[in-house]
């Protein structure tokens, strides 16, 4: 699980500062319970921006509190992050609404986007605001033909309930791998496929983002049928996953399959004495991770996942 502040629950709504000040200090809490379990609350870049009344935004506020109250705030939007805009997130093209408005580019598009696509990503939201309940009903597509509820939490003690019952984060590479074969039921892991991980540094954003591909290679498993067709799910993963220039993942090119024939061939998970060719992989930029994997050879067949590390067709 991780947590975005809700941007949006920001909108002009205070009254004066005193009301202003309570409210900063219980997201402070909030992002400090998170830690506690190892959680992070990812803000906005442009969050600063946002008006917290009719004539004051909440850079303006921030200024106004208290040397020592100021800087942690300021420290965490302006230059600690993390900020999700500079993950892998949803297209400024998407189609994302909620209450009737387009709120693609906010923490609650991002948070829809990667809730239908089985990733868990939640809200953290000011209080007073117009956000204060449990689930937010948001719709995806041009006619939001798709709905997904997102959780969000604005009070220290439920959140604490929340932290309690969800996994422990990844916290390493062999934290990534076990978490990985444990839930990932719909895909097929060599046994050696972790193995490139070991003597690399952790680097908790990376793993996040590999477990996240991971998620979504196994929902496109999960939403092909034993002769290898797509449903509407699928197919819509395949669009938004698969296809454009910010895609997550794709084929090596006819280069690299070439001059790295060898390096892309992996010993088959289930024929003892059998290799597989593994040009498709899902890809982490920073570090340069890649995940191979194998389509289906044959209708109703798994999904292979042969290897995690770093990129194989490095010059």
């Amino acid at each position: 699980m991780n947590l975005l502040l809700n941007d949006l629950s920001l909108h002009g709504q205070f009254a004066d500062m005193s009301s202003f000040r309570d409210s900063i200090k219980t997201v402070m809490l909030l992002r400090r319970s998170a830690g506690e379990f190892g959680i992070e609350v990812y803000a906005n870049k442009q969050v600063l921006n946002k008006s917290i009344s009719e004539s004051m935004s909440l850079y303006e506020a921030l200024q106004r509190l208290p040397e020592s109250e100021k800087r942690s705030v300021a420290q965490w939007l302006t230059r600690w992050g993390p900020f999700w805009e500079d993950f892998d997130r949803h297209s400024p093209e998407d189609w994302i609404w909620c209450n009737g408005d387009i709120i693609t580019d906010s923490a609650i598009g991002e948070t829809a986007h990667c809730t239908v696509n089985g990733i868990d990503r939640r809200l953290v939201s000011l209080d007073p605001s117009g956000w204060t309940r449990r689930h937010i009903e948001v719709g995806l597509g041009e006619r939001a033909e798709q709905t997904v509820q997102v959780l969000n939490y604005w009070q220290v003690e439920d959140l604490l309930v929340a932290l309690r019952a969800a996994e422990p984060p990844i916290n390493s590479w062999s934290r990534l791998e076990d978490t990985s074969r444990a839930k990932f039921l719909g895909l097929t892991f060599a046994n050696e496929c972790f193995n490139p991980l070991k003597g690399q540094p952790f680097v908790p954003g990376a793993a996040m983002r590999i477990f996240d591909r991971l998620a979504v290679l196994e929902s496109l498993a999960n939403n092909t049928d034993a002769a290898g067709r797509r449903n509407e799910e699928g197919n819509r993963i395949y669009q938004n996953h698969f296809t454009g220039d910010r895609a997550w993942f794709s084929d090596s090119s006819i280069t690299e399959k070439s001059e790295f024939r060898t390096e892309l061939r992996f010993r088959h998970p289930d024929r003892v004495g059998e290799f597989i060719d593994c040009t498709w992989h899902g890809k982490v930029n920073h570090p340069p991770f890649r995940i191979h994997f194998a389509w289906p050879e044959e209708p109703g067949t798994s999904l292979y996942v042969v290897y995690v590390g770093l990129k194989i067709t490095r010059r």
